[in-house]
C-alpha cells in the first residue's frame, strides 16, 4: 500500500504484486464504491494493521525483545549502568530485526526504507507504551493514507 502513496508523491514504486491488487481495487471503488471502500476501510485500515501488529510487535518484537532482556541478564548485566544497556541493546536488536522481516515481507525494493523505518517507530511506540494499541492506531493511520489515495485516483479526484 505503500507504494501508491510513494507514487502519489512523485516517487516511483514499481511493484507488480502491488500494482494490480491495487489497480482492482481501484477498479471496484469505481464500479461499487459503497462496498469497496466498506471494505478496503475493513481490511486495509483495521484488519491488516490488527494481524500485523500482533504477530511483528506482539510476538516477533515482543519476543525477542524478552529474549535479548533475558539473554543480557544470564550474561551478568547486574549493575544499573548495565542493566540500562542491556535494555537498550535489546529493544534495538529486537526493533532492527522484526522491522527489516516486516519491511521485507511488503515486497517492494523501493518502499522498504519507508516500511523500515515505520516498523521501527511502531516498535519504540509498543515499547514505550507496553500495549499494542499505539502502534495499531498508528499503522491503521499510515494505511488510511493509501486507503485515501485509493478512492480519490478513483472517483477522479487525483490522477491514478
Amino acid at each position: 500500500m505503500s507504494a501508491l502513496v510513494l507514487e502519489s508523491l512523485g516517487y516511483s514504486a514499481e511493484n507488480e504484486a502491488q500494482r494490480s491488487l491495487l489497480g482492482g481495487l481501484r477498479g471496484w471503488v469505481q464500479e461499487s464504491p459503497g462496498v469497496a471502500i466498506g471494505a478496503a476501510l475493513l481490511v486495509i485500515v483495521l484488519f491488516g494493521p490488527a494481524v500485523e501488529e500482533f504477530v511483528f510487535r506482539g510476538a516477533i518484537f515482543g519476543g525477542l525483545y524478552r529474549l535479548g532482556a533475558l539473554f543480557s541478564r544470564r550474561m551478568g548485566g547486574r549493575a544499573e549502568g548495565a542493566a540500562r544497556f542491556a535494555d537498550r541493546f535489546s529493544f534495538l536488536g529486537a526493533a532492527l530485526l522484526s522491522s527489516a522481516v516486516f519491511a521485507a515481507l511488503h515486497q517492494s525494493a523501493v518502499i522498504i526504507p519507508a516500511i523500515f523505518l515505520l516498523a521501527v517507530v511502531l516498535c519504540l511506540l509498543y515499547r514505550r507504551t507496553g500495549s499494542l494499541l499505539s502502534p495499531f492506531v498508528a499503522h491503521a493511520t499510515f494505511n488510511s493514507f493509501t486507503v485515501l489515495i485509493i478512492v480519490l485516483s478513483a472517483i477522479g479526484v487525483s490522477p491514478p
